[in-house]
């Protein structure tokens, strides 16, 4: 009998907006109306907390902001959110806020790696995340790395590797392997 391998290494961030009417995916509700825009964007975040929380990491975390008590498919939001901790966005920006949570997120985690991920990402299925936990091991020495999952709205498969979920970019002129 194979024994299924451990949770990987890392800690999952998913930074999320509650989708509440008005305030979620403003472009789109130009088109479709403010609240069909937030039904959208709950279902995304849904389906993103699903296939995270399906995945074999050592810990989620969720960096929320926004009133949750007024979004779309709260109660719903709230059931999924019990797999995650869950830290409140703070700062004055953007930048400010995505540097906090993952700071909160390396707290969490015990100083694991962090892995971002988009509250508008259900294409990350969970046999995607060894890559990642493979780039990072890789690339751990450098400067500076990114592992895009493909599907997303950050990247697509690189042509060299048409069904890889992952692909990996390091800057530095040898990955450490």
């Amino acid at each position: 009998m194979t024994q299924s391998p451990g949770p990987l290494p890392v800690t999952v961030l998913v930074v999320a907006k509650a989708p509440v009417p008005g305030l979620a995916k403003t472009r789109l509700a130009a088109t479709l109306g403010e609240q069909a825009a937030a039904d959208i964007a709950a279902a995304a975040l849904l389906d993103t907390l699903d296939a995270v929380a399906d995945t074999p990491v050592a810990h989620r975390v969720v960096a929320m902001t926004g009133d949750l008590n007024r979004a779309c498919r709260a109660d719903e939001i709230r059931a999924r959110l019990t797999s995650f901790t869950v830290v409140g966005q703070r700062g004055d920006d953007f930048a400010a806020r995505l540097i906090h949570a993952h700071a909160d997120a390396a707290a969490v985690g015990d100083g694991l790696p962090v892995v971002q991920i988009g509250m508008d990402t259900p294409r990350s299925a969970p046999n995607c995340w060894p890559g990642v936990h493979t780039c990072w091991v890789a690339c751990r020495r450098c400067s500076g790395w990114r592992a895009t999952a493909a599907g997303g709205y950050s990247g697509s498969p690189t042509r060299q590797r048409p069904n890889a979920c992952v692909t990996c970019r390091c800057r530095c002129p040898r990955p450490v392997l």
